[in-house]
């Protein structure tokens, strides 16, 4: 468990080391929040697979298929699925170079303040939703595979996001997200 542990926080560090790294130059508001909106195409699917690839579908649906057969793939049917769609559908709305999603909803409905606020309530609460859920799913493995308590795991994961996160801003995250999608998938294989 010792060993697992110090592995987790060198990789950790080396993560956190790689996104202030990356974030080493001065960045506008746009350039820590969207990535100077200039990705690659790689690093683009990596955030995404890694997105996609988390606690969720590693933990949730291998769960489900497990218990119910088949129907474990849905999960990763239905986000490949909905991942292509809303490239097609939303794509044309990169050329009004919205922000946020509040920014752009409202927008369809004359820039309505109120329409923007709700979806921003409703955004966050995904997202405290969405996190909590990575960091519940992260702190169980690192439970089972260390013995550690739940509750410190979970302190341990969630201070892991804040850090690298925070440091570097989007492109950092794309990046790290990337590396964890590659790591992800030698761990799958192996």
């Amino acid at each position: 468990h010792t060993l697992f542990l110090t592995c987790f926080g060198i990789y950790i560090v080396g993560v956190t080391l790689f996104g202030a790294w990356i974030a080493r130059r001065k960045q506008s508001g746009d350039e820590f929040l969207l990535g100077g909106r200039n990705l690659p195409l790689f690093l683009t699917l990596g955030t995404t697979i890694a997105t996609v690839i988390g606690t969720g579908s590693s933990m949730g649906s291998v769960g489900k298929g497990y218990s119910a057969g088949w129907m474990g793939s849905f999960f990763g049917i239905g986000s490949f699925i909905g991942i292509i769609l809303t490239a097609i559908l939303f794509a044309p709305a990169r050329r009004h170079r919205f922000m946020t999603m509040a920014e752009e909803l409202s927008s369809y409905v004359g820039g309505s303040r109120a329409v923007s606020r709700l979806v921003g309530v409703f955004t966050y609460l995904a997202c405290v939703g969405w996190l909590g859920a990575h960091i519940l799913g992260g702190g169980r493995y690192l439970q089972y595979v260390t013995q550690i308590d739940l509750g410190f795991a979970m302190i341990l994961i969630a201070l892991g996001f804040a850090v690298y996160s925070t440091i570097g801003g989007y492109r950092a995250v794309v990046w790290t997200d990337t590396i964890q999608a590659m790591v992800l998938f030698t761990g799958f294989a192996a």
